[in-house]
């Protein structure tokens, strides 16, 4: 026989139901509470961008990449790179981060001094785009006259779709200016700022 929950009751509680264990007369409070509060609706789990699985490898990527370039311009072995990206030695993104340099070559540890350049370190510089749109700048710049969209595409051995993607990154960057009308195609910006 089970008895009451409730402190100080010695009642016989009952042994069914949502309020079982308790006794007739607490139980019945239980309910009334219940009734007045409702139904709770059921909250729902939504993961942040970070926390979904793609955002948090791009994350990631992101925060590698980060410490990559700093590691390939310093002159000597580089320690404190957590600082880089915000973060604290022992957290996963640090860890995730350093994880995905080293495995893509882009880094090595010396034991005692740090990080020092990786064998690839040359890929992780800017992203293939960007190097694509420092092409198209560095030949519009060029350029007598403006560089057409077709002519531009068939150098550069790329379709117009991309070359478009690729001249809106030059665009947004200030570097190059889209002259429409007959004659019309890439030309430099106005106040261009210089292509290295």
């Amino acid at each position: 026989m089970t008895v009451c929950r409730s402190p100080g009751c010695a009642e016989p509680g009952t042994v069914e139901g949502k309020f079982a264990r308790w006794c007739d007369e607490h139980a019945a409070i239980f309910q009334r509470v219940a009734a007045e509060i409702g139904e709770r609706p059921k909250r729902t789990k939504k993961l942040s961008p970070t926390r979904s699985k793609a955002g948090r490898a791009k994350l990631d990527e992101g925060n590698a990449r980060k410490i990559a370039d700093a590691v390939s311009a310093a002159d000597e072995p580089l320690s404190g790179v957590a600082e880089l990206i915000g973060v604290g030695t022992n957290s996963i993104a640090y860890k995730n981060a350093i994880a995905l340099a080293k495995s893509r070559g882009w880094i090595a540890v010396r034991p005692g001094r740090g990080f020092i350049p990786g064998p690839s370190a040359v890929s992780a510089g800017p992203p293939p785009r960007r190097n694509r749109a420092l092409e198209l700048a560095r030949a519009v710049q060029a350029a007598e006259e403006p560089l057409g969209a077709a002519e531009a595409a068939e150098a550069m051995g790329m379709s117009m779709g991309g070359l478009k993607k690729i001249a809106r990154q030059a665009t947004n960057a200030g570097w190059i200016e889209s002259k429409r009308g007959p004659g019309g195609g890439y030309i430099a910006a106005s106040d261009a700022p210089p292509v290295e």
